[in-house]
């Protein structure tokens, strides 16, 4: 995996969605009151109104502490006294990395993060792996988050050992479709909002699980509406194409 994932923010959130009570988790940690919900193995997001503590230990990670300067400057972030405010959603390649800026201290966040039920995001993630009992293989992920901006669609995915892709849930796809979609499409999103696995809401529908494709194609397909080639749809966050990344050889 590329290191600077590990690093820094991912993105801005965008898209429309709703969540339930059960799905947020909480740090109250070192005079911080955050808010956030686990995308997929490599996205966290903290939530607007997330309050955290302005002072930074020596143990926070730098590039943590400079993040939160230029969020200041943007004015994505209002100081008041010793505590600032998130003013929007924001996404972190992990959930220690969120921890450490809201805290100002280097933390385990899957320890930090807490459901309302006070289980710690380990313990949660513990739970759900539990739940595999269809008898499905684990699937490895040999990329970085991915993201699909293109035709009103915002999702983020991860790519898959078998070349599959992995969208992960609060993806928001658009509703309509093109003539130049596949069919196969048309009918799989049928089933999986028969299923709850998607939630339509006005013009745009909303992934409410992580759900695997058999290609980057079908994925960006699913979610755009439109005969798309994944590999040139899903790009990295520093803007490089799927395709770019395999014949760079980062990605197999």
């Amino acid at each position: 995996m590329n290191s600077s994932s590990k690093e820094d923010l991912m993105r801005e959130s965008q898209g429309v969605y709703e969540i339930g009570e059960s799905e947020v988790f909480h740090c109250n940690q070192n005079g911080a009151f955050g808010k956030g919900i686990l995308l997929g193995e490599k996205c966290f997001r903290v939530l607007s109104g997330s309050v955290g503590r302005t002072e930074a230990a020596d143990s926070c990670p730098p590039q943590v502490k400079i993040l939160r300067e230029k969020l200041v400057k943007s004015g994505d972030v209002k100081v008041q006294g010793g505590i600032f405010t998130l003013q929007a959603d924001r996404d972190f390649s992990s959930s220690s990395t969120a921890a450490a800026f809201l805290t100002g201290y280097s933390r385990n966040g899957l320890a930090v993060w807490k459901n309302s039920r006070g289980k710690s995001l380990k313990e949660v993630l513990e739970e759900r792996r539990a739940e595999l009992t269809d008898g499905k293989c684990l699937r490895t992920v040999v990329s970085d988050l991915l993201f699909c901006n293109q035709n009103d669609a915002r999702g983020t995915g991860v790519l898959l050992a078998d070349n599959g892709f992995r969208v992960y849930r609060l993806s928001v796809g658009r509703k309509e479709m093109a003539e130049s979609c596949p069919k196969l499409v048309a009918v799989l999103r049928e089933q999986l909002i028969m299923s709850g696995q998607i939630s339509v809401e006005g013009g745009h529908f909303v992934m409410q699980s992580d759900y695997d494709f058999d290609s980057p194609s079908t994925a960006a397909q699913f979610l755009t509406g439109y005969s798309r080639n994944g590999l040139d749809v899903w790009k990295s966050r520093e803007g490089k194409t799927l395709k770019q990344l395999k014949d760079a050889a980062t990605l197999p």
